[in-house]
């Protein structure tokens, strides 16, 4: 498929969009180390979930590009841990790993191709988390730190006035004694 065929596809986020293929520098790598940051999944794991060697996925996050099918589940499975995220790796992992009320853990669905199915898990089990406001402009400047000038201005600590300290001697270690405890 060319640069300028249309195509349905799934971006990162798992929304399906239609437009031109996506370019080579597609960053594969990144989203790899994504999902292994959200997951607090092992390698060994993600081994498991895209069913590659380790030398495999090693070289897609070094920057090599998958055949498109694997950029696709590489994508689908971010979207879907994304959604499943706890807010920390530990919980989300604990999230991935353990079976719903209908029996199926959502690693195992997501292994399985599954996506949609996982991604639904998430709907009824645990309060999203919730969204952050942005700070007021008075909040923000409240926490902006004082200007270098006014820090340079500031009074310096009071130094301790010198006392008489003992010059330290070099001591020759001897190489032909071995410490032993016992001795």
């Amino acid at each position: 498929m060319s640069a300028t065929q249309q195509s349905t596809r799934l971006d990162a986020r798992g929304a399906a969009y239609s437009g031109p293929a996506p370019a080579p520098d597609v960053r594969i790598g990144e989203e790899i180390l994504e999902i292994r940051r959200l997951s607090g999944l092992s390698r060994e794991e993600l081994y498991g979930l895209f069913a590659v060697s380790h030398a495999t996925l090693a070289r897609w996050a070094s920057g090599e590009l998958p055949p498109a099918d694997r950029r696709e589940t590489v994508c689908r499975v971010l979207a879907a841990i994304r959604h499943l995220d706890e807010g920390n790796a530990a919980a989300t992992r604990d999230r991935l790993r353990t079976p719903s009320a209908a029996g199926a853990a959502p690693f195992d669905l997501l292994r399985n191709g599954r996506y949609d199915e996982a991604m639904a898990l998430r709907r009824g089990s645990a309060p999203p988390r919730p969204r952050r406001e942005p700070l007021s402009p008075n909040s923000r400047n409240a926490r902006r730190p004082p200007p270098p000038a006014a820090l340079m201005q500031a009074e310096q600590p009071a130094l301790r006035p010198a006392s008489r300290a003992q010059v330290a001697r070099p001591v020759r270690a001897d190489a032909h004694r071995v410490y032993s405890p016992a001795a």
